[in-house]
Order: structure tokens, then C-alpha cells, then sequence
């Protein structure tokens, strides 16, 4: 519970790094919507993406797991349309987005 705890304060730090070096990515309003967006994060990387991952398993073996990123975009594109706490200028944003915080997700996840 309490490596849950940390993850959530990873992610949302990772979404508020993010939303400072990138400069086409906006998280309006105040500092706790880093919060919600990490706890909506993880709540998808737990639940979600290992479904989504099974389902799409004939994919990424024949894509040599490249299919695996198109998973974190659709992720990450469903978060900022649902909730409209990330606004993008650009597809290829959106892109460079999901597959930096993809990378950062595993780390943290692997981690603790």
C-alpha cells in the first residue's frame, strides 16, 4: 500500500516534469491536478494496460513489441479527452508524451 502511495507521488512528479519540459503539453489549474492525473495513471497502468496488453499480445509478438507504445498513446489519448486534465498542440506531442511517461512508468513501476 504504502509503494502504491510512492508510485502515485512518482507519476504525478513525472506528469508535472513533463508539463514543464515539453512545450506543447498543458496541464491547466492547480498543482493537485499532477495529483489526480497520477492517480488516474496509475489506476490505468494497473487495471487497464495489462488487459489491453493480453488482448493485443498476436500484435506485439509480431511487432516485436513496438506495438507496445501505440497502447501508452491510446492510454494517455483517452485520459486527455475524458478528463481534460492534459492538452496537447500536436499529435507528435502526444506521441513524444506517452512514450516518455511510458518509459518513466516502467521504471517506477519496477522500482517499487
Amino acid at each position: 500500500m504504502f509503494s502504491k502511495l510512492i508510485e502515485l507521488f512518482l507519476l504525478s512528479g513525472g506528469l508535472y516534469g513533463l508539463d514543464q519540459l515539453l512545450p506543447g503539453i498543458t496541464i491547466p489549474g492547480p498543482l493537485y491536478y499532477f495529483i489526480i492525473g497520477g492517480a488516474i495513471l496509475l489506476v490505468l497502468f494497473e487495471i487497464i494496460k495489462p488487459i489491453l496488453g493480453f488482448i493485443t499480445f498476436p500484435l506485439n509478438f509480431i511487432t516485436f513489441g513496438l506495438f507496445s507504445s501505440v497502447l501508452m498513446v491510446l492510454i494517455v489519448y483517452g485520459i486527455a479527452r475524458t478528463s481534460g486534465l492534459i492538452l496537447f498542440d500536436s499529435n507528435g506531442i502526444l506521441w513524444l508524451f506517452a512514450i516518455i511517461l511510458g518509459f518513466y512508468s516502467v521504471i517506477v513501476s519496477e522500482t517499487f
